[in-house]
């Protein structure tokens, strides 16, 4: 911890607790002072400075949207050990995951809703600057991922058949908006208090493209917690009504491109997790099945089927 030393706000007296767990690089540490107020402090190494100063900017904006989000406190560099670091509010609670299993169903359901309203608040943000077509991107990087995925020892059945699903639905990408994504929303990222949403944490994937591409992570790595709270995520962002049918077809598309980028992910980053990404795989083509059906089953709103 001889870093933190070297931090300005870092003061003799400080209790401080290394924290552990997600897939950052980051040194993650909880800062209480002796008033009692808790940080977050994150080290991380120098060359990431621009791009950490970015998100710090960002949670500024997010602060102006009244998003329940953590407070921007201090950033900067320790230049003697080539590492940068950044200080925030922290938000107190549990982790959704763990949360969401001691609710009921419709406090689940509730949970989503609140869940949807603050990445509705979010995606209020645009672009500093003009962005390339998001159609351009999304499909050049699907591409990409097909490429590799072809070239992995990892392949699936269904592959084909996805494949030309991806083709046929494609075109709905032309013309998409450009807004915040905070690119990966899910249980694991929303702080939980009482039953409630205390707040929205580690923004640094954000990026910028079609705000329905921040759902596909609900038939991955969402809807196996709970379904409840995967309908009132939707139904939250949709000020607690259904989505429109041209939501489903974006969101079974984003699903689909989801697996092979997921496949690629898991083995470059989680070998280990093989097995286990293949069986959630399998789960969303049952949820679509095969993606003949426009609403996943596991959704409980009366969309159109």
């Amino acid at each position: 911890m001889d870093e933190l030393q070297q931090i300005a706000f870092v003061e003799e007296g400080d209790q401080i607790t290394k924290l552990d767990g997600g897939h950052s690089a980051d040194q993650k540490y909880k800062l209480t002072k002796q008033d009692q107020q808790s940080y977050l402090v994150r080290i991380f190494q120098l060359k990431d400075l621009d791009k950490k100063q970015a998100e710090f900017a960002l949670l500024t904006q997010l602060q102006n949207l009244q998003v329940k989000a953590p407070l921007p406190i201090d950033i900067g560099s320790i230049p003697t050990l080539q590492l940068g670091y950044s200080i925030v509010s922290f938000i107190e609670g549990e982790s959704g995951e763990k949360a969401v299993k001691k609710l009921s169903p419709t406090e689940q359901l509730q949970l989503g809703r609140e869940a949807g309203h603050e990445l509705l608040q979010m995606h209020e943000l645009r672009p500093p600057t003009t962005m390339p077509s998001w159609y351009e991107q999304k499909y050049a990087k699907h591409q990409r991922y097909l490429d590799e995925y072809g070239n992995g020892s990892t392949h699936i059945d269904d592959a084909d058949l996805i494949s030309q699903y991806i083709e046929s639905q494609a075109h709905l990408m032309i013309g998409r908006p450009t807004m915040f994504q905070h690119d990966d929303y899910h249980l694991n990222n929303i702080i939980v208090k009482n039953g409630h949403v205390a707040g929205v944490i580690d923004f640094e994937r954000f990026d910028w493209g079609d705000p329905v591409h921040e759902f596909l992570k609900i038939g991955l790595f969402t809807r196996h917690l709970s379904t409840s709270f995967s309908t009132g995520l939707i139904q939250g962002y949709h000020l607690n009504q259904d989505p429109d049918e041209q939501f489903w077809k974006l969101y079974g598309l984003y699903t689909a491109m989801a697996i092979f980028s997921s496949i690629v992910w898991t083995a470059k980053v989680m070998p280990a997790e093989m097995d286990s990404m293949l069986k959630r795989i399998s789960t969303v083509l049952q949820d679509h099945h095969r993606f003949e059906r426009l609403v996943p089953i596991w959704y409980k709103g009366n969309s159109p089927d």
